[in-house]
């Protein structure tokens, strides 16, 4: 009888650092780690099961210092492998203890334990996920890594980046590396976003409904919808399997008359997300955060109809918490872009109310990362608040309509006690040809489509999305190597050149850390710019509007002003008051001062902000102005 207590901790591509096997109740050697280190320990199983993905539950009790004490997951990883993943998140020496829901001797009553220590500052600036794991900043507006540092998502459209289609190569990346059509890769992709200012990529951790066996739309011979995907070229469903072929979930399924089309959602497959530990352990390794996401919403409605619902969807999302859960991201339950072409909302909550009541004992990840929600349109509209949802710890926007209804949306959102992170998670693309704002179709990469998507970058920001923005491009499905796409899809190595990806998203955290740490204090306060909407500009367009946050110490403001945006009048400010006004040039990250560049409020507490550079009345080009209460 073999029971193992491997110990390892992850790198890149190394993963056989293991000790040798303990028996008994016999603890592994304490080794030393560092805080928010991934520490793995692996158990084989004295029993067989016939789906060990369903039928086992396998967890341990981690103890650390100052009373730290969890309930942490693990997770089958095939055969009769089963893993669980720890770290330390305080210095200190930190104990485990597992068990399970079987009588097996293999996974129960064994422990261990390992010291941790902190890293060297340099260490640290080197791999800013060593600062600790994402949460909200004490204001609630915005988000920091656990140490305090502002961590503002931004982050690249990514969402097939698990499978071929963004290949790990392995290969070391040179420092002057450019992403064309011959060198590729998941690793320079994430190289050159890094030099760009980028610290996150938006993925869908499996799309296990879509293969190339037929149209983008399927339905089983009842009429429920297999999946809605996306097709690239001549109709036909992009495939979105591993970098070694495998597909998340077992065939045949259990849907009707169409089983070696749709999954079987009962049978995870471990051998996919092997092929995706690599790639998260090399973002993590690498300073970036990724917005992970469990599932797209057409996977929903044969998941609901052929499996135990809620259950078979929430453990689904234990398997990726487990697995992933020592690592730094913000877990996002699901891809939820549109209310079409999946199951009810009410539905989908009731699954997420089962993963965080059944699998978290209503305290969401055992290390603390915040759980949010791509829902579509409005978070805020479809699942409510944090107080009746308390999984939902952030409020996002997105896809539909991409305009200034987005925009509303977030700044209603953001308007909500308590305050808690906003965001945008599908703005306006840039690079897809099936844009359009207020029925303009635009060249791809162009000014007019930079300034469109420029133009939901700081709108967002400026209504109340403080905690980061998901730059949408065309490429988010991405044209796999080697494969023919239409324009609809350009490959990432075309849009990772594109100006607001190269030059100009790195601009918005120069903005918004210009006066370090005071833009977490920013609330939305359109209601103050009493001139915000230019005559004859709707909602639909995306010029003529101005957005404002300012602190409510009313000391400090940023103004975005939108193509074709009247100079405006700004209440609510100190009275008698002097403020500094300054120029942002989003397009190039140059400051500016104003026209009169002191400034001073009347006896309500009133100024009539300067004229554009140039001493125009009307914005030729989109601008942020900030002002700043005067030094005496």
């Amino acid at each position: 009888m073999l029971k193992l207590h491997q110990f390892s901790v992850w790198y890149i591509l190394l993963f056989s650092a293991y000790l040798p096997s303990c028996s008994g109740n016999e603890k592994s050697s304490a080794k030393t780690v560092h805080v928010w280190e991934t520490v793995e320990y692996a158990f084989k199983s004295e029993k067989s099961y016939s789906n060990p993905y369903t039928d086992v539950e396998f967890w341990v009790i981690l103890q650390g210092p100052d009373g730290f004490e969890k309930k942490v997951w693990g997770f089958w990883d095939g055969d009769d492998v089963f893993k669980v993943r720890l770290l330390g998140t305080t210095p200190g020496t930190w104990s485990w203890v597992s068990a399970s829901n079987q009588s097996d001797n293999g996974l129960n009553s064994h422990s261990g334990s390992f010291v941790v220590e902190t890293w060297e500052e340099k260490e640290l600036s080197e791999n800013t996920n060593r600062r600790g794991f994402i949460q909200a900043t004490a204001s609630g507006h915005a988000w920091q890594y656990a140490d305090g540092t502002p961590f503002y998502m931004l982050a690249d459209t990514w969402w097939g980046a698990p499978t071929w289609r963004y290949p790990l190569t392995g290969q070391s990346i040179p420092a002057d590396y450019t992403p064309d059509s011959t060198n590729f890769s998941f690793e320079g992709g994430i190289h050159w976003l890094k030099e760009l200012g980028f610290n996150s990529i938006g993925i869908i951790t499996a799309l296990p409904n879509w293969s190339d066996n037929g149209g983008k739309n399927m339905y089983d011979s009842t009429g429920i919808l297999i999946r809605s995907g996306k097709t690239p070229h001549d109709g036909v469903c992009m495939t979105m399997h591993s970098d070694n072929g495998h597909r998340a979930f077992l065939f045949p399924g259990k849907c009707e008359g169409a089983d070696n089309v749709c999954p079987n959602y009962d049978r995870l497959n471990p051998d996919y997300f092997q092929d995706l530990d690599k790639k998260m352990f090399y973002l993590n390794d690498n300073g970036i955060a990724p917005y992970v996401e469990t599932v797209r919403r057409d996977a929903g409605p044969i998941w609901e109809a052929y499996h135990d619902w809620p259950r078979s969807f929430s453990r689904y999302m234990n398997y990726i918490a487990a697995r992933y859960g020592t690592m730094n991201m913000i877990y996002s339950l699901l891809h939820y872009d549109i209310v079409d072409l999946t199951i009810p909302a009410e539905k989908w909550e009731e699954a997420f109310n089962d993963w965080y009541t059944y699998y978290t004992n209503s305290t969401g990840m055992p290390f603390g990362q915040p759980t949010v929600l791509m829902g579509a349109y409005s978070t805020y509209e479809i699942f409510g608040h944090i107080t009746d949802n308390p999984w939902l710890q952030a409020h996002s926007v997105g896809n539909r309509p991409k305009d200034h209804t987005m925009e509303q949306k977030l700044e209603t959102a953001m308007k909500v006690k308590p305050p808690i992170p906003g965001y945008c998670n599908e703005p306006y693309y840039v690079g897809w040809i099936e844009n359009h704002v207020d029925g303009e179709r635009v060249e791809m990469n162009s000014e007019r489509d930079n300034y469109f998507a420029r133009t939901h970058l700081y709108g967002h920001m400026m209504n109340g999305g403080l905690a980061g923005h998901i730059i949408g491009t065309g490429s988010r499905w991405c044209t796999g190597p080697g494969e023919d796409y239409t324009k609809s899809y350009p490959p990432p190595w075309e849009t990772l050149h594109y100006d607001l990806i190269k030059h100009q998203a790195r601009f918005s955290t120069k903005l918004l850390f210009s006066e370090n740490l005071k833009y977490q204090e920013l609330e939305v306060s359109n209601e103050d710019l009493p001139l915000r909407i230019r005559p004859g500009f709707s909602p639909q367009k995306l010029e003529g509007w101005a957005h404002m946050i300012k602190t409510p110490d009313n000391e400090y403001a940023l103004i975005y002003f939108e193509k074709e945006a009247q100079h405006q009048k700004v209440k609510n400010l100190k009275k008698n008051a002097a403020y500094e006004a300054q120029w942002f040039n989003p397009r190039t990250g140059e400051w500016s001062d104003a026209e009169n560049d002191i400034i001073q409020t009347n006896n309500a507490g009133e100024l009539t902000f300067p004229n554009f550079p140039g001493g125009k009345e009307t914005a030729m080009v989109d601008w942020v102005g900030k002002l700043l209460l005067a030094k005496r």
